[in-house]
C-alpha cells in the first residue's frame, strides 16, 4: 500500500545522556522440544532436527514467509535480499532480549507496558510524574 513510501529500520538508539543506547525489543522464540515421555525419542528428536535446519528453514521461508530462526538459512542471499526479513533478522540478532516465559513476570510487564502509553495520551503520566511512574513500573518487575 504504501509502495516507495515504506521504511524499515531496526528500533532505534536513544541519547538521554549524550551517549548512544540501544533500544531493545522482546523476541519470542521458536522451539521444537521433544518429550521426555516419547515413545520414540530417537525419532522425535531427528524429527525436530529435520524442522530446524537450514534446508527446511529456507523451504518454509520461500513456501510461507516464515522468517528463518537457523542462523546459517537467514543468513543466506535469499533471505537477506528481502529488506523486511534482513532487517527482522538484524533486530532479533542485535536489538533484542529474548521475551521472558515466566508467566508472572509477563503478566506484570505487559499490565504496566500496556498502560504507559495509554496515561501519556490520557494525561494521567505528565513531566512531573513521569519518574515515579517509571520506577513503579521497574519496582514491580523485581522477582520475589
Amino acid at each position: 500500500m504504501l509502495g516507495d513510501d515504506l521504511g524499515l529500520a531496526v528500533i532505534p538508539t536513544f541519547n538521554p545522556d549524550g551517549t548512544d543506547h540501544q533500544l531493545l525489543g522482546f523476541y519470542g522464540s521458536k522451539c521444537i522440544g521433544v518429550s521426555a515421555k516419547s515413545k520414540n525419542p530417537a525419532a522425535a528428536v531427528a524429527f525436530a532436527a529435520f524442522l530446524g535446519n537450514e534446508e527446511n528453514q529456507l523451504l518454509r521461508y520461500e513456501k510461507s514467509a516464515q522468517i528463518p530462526t537457523n542462523k546459517d538459512a537467514a543468513a543466506s542471499e535469499t533471505v537477506q535480499k528481502d529488506a523486511l526479513a534482513a532487517i527482522i533478522v538484524d533486530e532479533s540478532n542485535n536489538c533484542s532480549v529474548m521475551q521472558p516465559v515466566n508467566t508472572v513476570f509477563s503478566a506484570r510487564y505487559w499490565t504496566y507496558a500496556g498502560a504507559i502509553p495509554t496515561e501519556i495520551r490520557s494525561g494521567e503520566i505528565t513531566k512531573d510524574n513521569a519518574q515515579a511512574k517509571l520506577d513503579t513500573f521497574v519496582a514491580s518487575m523485581t522477582a520475589e
